[in-house]
């Protein structure tokens, strides 16, 4: 069976790896804040 599926499954794990990416990134920052503040 071939479906041609607009919304495919590989989409999908490159739309969430890149979520990811982002998510991590903006921990990172806060975590840096974070350790600033207790730090001054």
């Amino acid at each position: 069976m071939d479906v041609r599926e607009p919304f495919s499954y590989e989409n999908l794990v490159q739309s969430a790896i890149v979520l990811f990416d982002c998510l991590a990134a903006k921990i990172d920052l806060v975590f840096d804040l974070m350790a600033n503040r207790i730090t001054l």
